[in-house]
């Protein structure tokens, strides 16, 4: 066997099998690196201002995500919301199976299908200092993704 041969049992990048991701609801702390989503149209007037926010997203831990919802789950007229978001949750932490889905996850804030979806996802570093403001990462590229995305109309 020569040293270019591969191990068959070894897995290849191809065959390789993501991070196993699953999450639940439970307090996300914002002194560490957090995703929010909210929820609105990417072209009406406000933009993320306007959005309504609907949860904070944890940081990884072993394989699990704290998921801490910022709207009344319970409340009817929020029921549309809190479904296109457990949707978003359970493919992009559960379904799509990358082999990081937290670096995906910042790769896809700077997407046009983020641009495009109504469940809008940002990445925020997370402050040790309380007093240092939060520093939202993604709200550029998003901008950019949608300035780019409306040049058609011009």
């Amino acid at each position: 066997m020569n040293h270019l041969s591969r191990n068959p049992e070894l897995p290849t990048p191809t065959t390789q099998k993501g991070a196993r991701c699953e999450w639940r609801e439970g307090p996300v702390d914002k002194s560490f690196d957090y995703f929010e989503l909210r929820y609105g149209k990417a072209f009406e007037p406000g933009g993320w201002n306007e959005w309504i926010p609907i949860a904070i997203v944890g940081r990884m831990r072993k394989g699990l995500v704290n998921v801490q919802f910022l709207i009344d789950m319970a409340d009817p007229p929020s029921a549309k919301i809190v479904d296109d978001a457990v949707k978003e949750l359970n493919f992009y932490l559960a379904e799509l199976n990358e082999a990081d889905p937290w670096r995906y996850l910042q790769y896809h804030c700077g997407t046009e299908s983020n641009v495009y979806s109504a469940v809008h996802w940002s990445f925020i570093s997370g402050s040790t200092n309380p007093a240092e403001p939060q520093n939202i990462k993604s709200s550029d590229s998003q901008r950019k993704n949608l300035d780019a995305s409306q040049s058609w109309l011009l």
